[in-house]
């Protein structure tokens, strides 16, 4: 036992400058942790929790290893009370049940969407409910749009709508299409019914906030009349972080092909304008003699590259990803000022614990996870690199440069693709197998032509001098469109693997993280636990069963290990295929449900209770559901009443040979 002991003291004191990561990884595990409870904590219970927790400060005493241990013990406390203000401090009312009123709201935010528009409204007052809504999500088509072009925010409008309580996840664990929009003060989702009426024009925002929007608005209106729709909404897309007017087909074939990642305003976009802009103004400077030889251009061209940048995050919409690079831009930047070195580990986690300061959500978003997940391989993988240059060879002469741009750019895909797996699996249940090949296509003509065209075309917008620079994007965007296409057509290119166990995934980041923080030989221990991870999800059982009561669908996995849903109700090609992922496969056949008795891949009886059915006395199932409130049968070794699936919506069932279990999501605590 002394062994160990002095084992772990020698090696926490050769890694003391990188135990203070580990600390914002305890800070996100309290968060994490906190938002998977079963129930809400009381105020009192997280006081007597923070209490609790300076005790471990008697740890210290214990040297290094109680030091580290008592910091870690606080970290993940002040995780959870971040988590419980956000919680506590949130105001959102979610209606019940759907209604279908007239409602008067002022327009609060405009996005455009394949349909239509999509207006976020705020203090909105609807007819057939007695209290005020401060928030409402509404999808207007463009038939009820007659005055489209009038509509700004300030706006106070009136419709006919059709209102919904906020969604809930389609699968157990799965994305929460509600959780985000709760924590955005979202109270009801819904869409126009009517004509949009204009009433007036009410200054209720800032005037930074209407010039930033309208300025949105105008780049916007010029990328789609000279671009057309598909270019356009795509360029709109990289350079304003509008996603939801792009054609669906198109938003499938990127997504498949494993470049999705390239149409939201992300790290690389937010980087390329910080670095386009630092060169640019530092190339500028130089060529005035009297500022090269009296003023440090070198700082006067990274404050405008920070200012520009932020400006440029303002204009993005600021997405997650772009929020968490500016933050890391901007420690580079001050470094820079301050004349220190930044050190890119202590950066990203200065992002994340700020991030998730304000926004703990976050936490399960998969813009979060994917967003730093990604930066902290590349980091790793440069640092590696760095101590192996040997791997990438020599960069001398013509020929070896481009030798070494292709390896870097392959070793870089590599990483990020592979890194990245096991989170896009875990969020979307998909893998795409040409990912590398893909990004070895779009990143360069990200770097090299859409970011420097877009930031231009910004600059010329305004000087009707940008019709040269729209035919160019609209160019290199048709070579990532077509090639999308053409790897999502080619055989093979998507790995359907479906669920995997939430272990699994969080044994995946725990090895992740041990090999990208520690830094002396004893980081290689971690992975063996991503390998350990990797066989766990290979290993993860599919589900038998999935059942959502608000659809009325059951999606059963047959004998012949096929998915088959059945439903008397209208199931959307979103809902069916995003089931069809979930059970690890492309496609899933649509059936009525007239059957009360199913047979799973496994043997199992599963008896079905809906509408004016009879329970099966006779024979006893293995699992009987109760889709409706009155007559319950219990004829089943697993019985699940009517008032749990009411409570939980949506539940999944995995049986083996032996017997069957269930898993839901907990009803939302905290709304």
């Amino acid at each position: 036992m002394s062994i160990v002991w002095h084992y772990l003291v020698n090696k926490l004191h050769e890694e003391y400058h990188h135990l203070s990561l580990w600390y914002v990884v305890a800070f996100i595990s309290g968060i994490a942790v906190y938002f998977s409870l079963a129930f809400e904590p009381s105020i009192l219970q997280i006081i007597i929790i923070a209490i609790s927790s300076l005790a471990s400060l008697y740890l210290r005493k214990y040297g290094i290893v109680g030091q580290f241990l008592s910091w870690l013990i606080i970290a993940f406390v002040c995780g959870i009370l971040v988590s419980k203000y956000r919680v506590t401090t949130i105001n959102t009312i979610n209606i019940k049940s759907s209604i279908t009123s007239e409602l008067t709201g002022n327009v609060k935010a405009i996005k455009p969407i394949t349909s239509g528009w999509q207006v976020v409204l705020d203090d909105v007052t609807v007819d057939k409910l007695d209290i005020q809504l401060s928030g409402v999500r509404v999808n207007i088509n463009k038939r009820y749009m007659k005055h489209t072009k009038e509509i700004f925010i300030n706006n106070r409008i009136k419709m006919i709508a059709e209102l919904d309580a906020l969604p809930t996840s389609m699968v157990p664990g799965g994305y929460d299409f509600g959780f985000y929009a709760y924590f955005a003060g979202i109270e009801a989702t819904g869409n126009a019914l009517s004509t949009v009426e204009i009433l007036s024009n009410r200054q209720h925002g800032t005037k930074i906030d209407t010039l930033i929007y309208k300025l949105r608005v105008s780049i916007y209106n010029k990328l789609i009349t000279a671009l057309g729709s598909n270019e356009g909404n795509f360029a709109a897309a990289i350079l304003l972080g509008e996603t939801k007017g792009l054609d669906n087909k198109i938003m499938q074939n990127m997504r498949m092909s494993g470049i999705s990642h390239i149409l939201c305003v992300s790290g690389l976009h937010l980087s390329l304008v910080a670095m386009i802009l630092f060169v640019s103004i530092r190339f500028l400077l130089n060529l005035f003699d009297l500022i090269a030889y009296n003023c440090n251009i070198k700082l006067i061209a990274a404050i405008c590259s920070l200012i520009g940048s932020y400006g440029y995050l303002h204009l993005s919409g600021m997405q997650i990803a772009a929020t968490r690079a500016f933050i890391m831009t901007a420690i580079f930047i001050i470094a820079i000022i301050a004349g220190r070195t930044p050190y890119p580990l202590r950066s990203i986690a200065l992002a994340a614990a700020f991030i998730l300061s304000v926004n703990p959500e976050y936490i399960f978003h998969p813009s979060f996870q994917l967003s730093f997940i990604a930066v902290l391989s590349l980091i790793s993988g440069y640092e590696f690199y760095m101590r192996h240059q040997w791997i990438l060879g020599e960069r001398i002469g013509v020929i070896s440069k481009i030798r070494f741009y292709l390896a870097s750019n392959i070793y870089s895909s590599f990483l990020a693709s592979v890194i990245t797996g096991p989170v896009v699996i875990n969020q979307f249940y998909i893998f795409s197998n040409y990912s590398i090949l893909m990004n070895l296509i779009a990143v360069p003509i990200m770097s090299f032509f859409l970011m420097p065209l877009a930031i231009l075309l910004v600059v010329l917008i305004p000087f009707n001098m940008d019709w040269m620079v729209m035919k160019s994007l609209g160019f290199f965007i048709n070579i990532i469109i077509n090639s999308a296409q053409i790897a999502h057509d080619a055989p093979g290119s998507v790995w359907y693997f479906g669920y995997i166990t939430p272990f699994s995934f969080i044994t995946f980041l725990f090895g992740f993280a041990w090999v990208c923080l520690w830094q002396t030989r004893w980081r290689l221990a971690g992975i063996i636990i991503i390998l350990i991870s990797f066989g766990l999800m290979l290993c993860s059982p599919k589900p038998d069963l999935l059942v959502d009561l608000k659809s009325n669908a059951i999606a059963v996995k047959n004998i012949n290990n096929q998915l088959e849903i059945y439903s008397n109700n209208k199931i959307s090609k979103f809902q069916r295929q995003y089931w069809a992922n979930w059970f690890g496969q492309q496609y899933a056949l649509l059936l009525p449900l007239n059957f009360h008795n199913f047979t799973t891949a496994t043997g199992k009886k599963i008896g079905i209770n809906y509408q004016d059915s009879e329970c099966d006395l006779k024979n006893n199932k293995d699992v009987q559901l109760n889709m409706r409130d009155h007559n319950q049968c219990i004829n089943g070794k697993l019985n699940i009443s009517y008032e749990l699936l009411k409570s939980v919506g949506v539940i999944a069932i995995f049986c083996d040979w032996n017997k069957c279990r269930i898993k839901y999501n907990y009803p939302r605590h905290f709304n």
